[in-house]
């Protein structure tokens, strides 16, 4: 297990899950002629819960 993690925006610790808010996300390409792809796997999308700043993205 790694160590807490440090808010780059806010300062927040985040220690577990229970620090973030999460949702799920379509994962997408956006290629080099602006095109999206959009494909059926679905990510676990990641932010702060004191700021709302993007933490990450991955699976819950």
């Amino acid at each position: 297990m790694s160590g807490p993690l440090t808010c780059p925006q806010c300062g927040e610790t985040i220690e577990s899950a229970d620090d973030l808010e999460s949702e799920e996300v379509s994962e997408m390409e956006v290629s080099d002629d602006g095109s999206i792809s959009v494909y059926s796997s679905n990510k676990t999308f990641f932010r702060c819960r004191k700021c709302r700043t993007a933490m990450g993205v991955g699976h819950s």
